[in-house]
């Protein structure tokens, strides 16, 4: 199992980066917010189901709502192509949860 720290260098490395870098050799580079939606094994290892770029989805309401910040910032700054990683951060301790029901198959 991974702890928080090492799962979240494993999905940078393994599923944000690649996914950038091939959005970027096909002429169309990325700027914005990009939801990786992940389901993370038994056996602690993570799988991408979809990325998705809005801010609707129940998933991103609930995380949302574990950023200290100016997340209005941090999205412009984003759109500018200059983001400021300091604008938006996680306090620690906090924890969300989000649960689906979806049906069988």
């Amino acid at each position: 199992l991974f702890e928080i720290a090492e799962l979240v260098i494993f999905l940078d490395r393994e599923i944000l980066e690649p996914t950038l870098r091939g959005m970027k050799a096909r002429g169309a580079p990325f700027k914005g917010v990009l939801f990786a939606g992940l389901m993370i094994l038994d056996d602690g290892t993570p799988m991408l189901l979809e990325h998705n770029v809005r801010f609707g989805d129940p998933e991103c309401e609930v995380l949302m709502a574990l950023c200290d910040g100016d997340v209005a910032e941090l999205c412009a700054s984003a759109a500018r192509g200059a983001l400021d990683p300091a604008a938006v951060s996680i306090a620690e301790g906090r924890h969300a949860l989000a649960v689906i029901l979806a049906s069988a198959g």
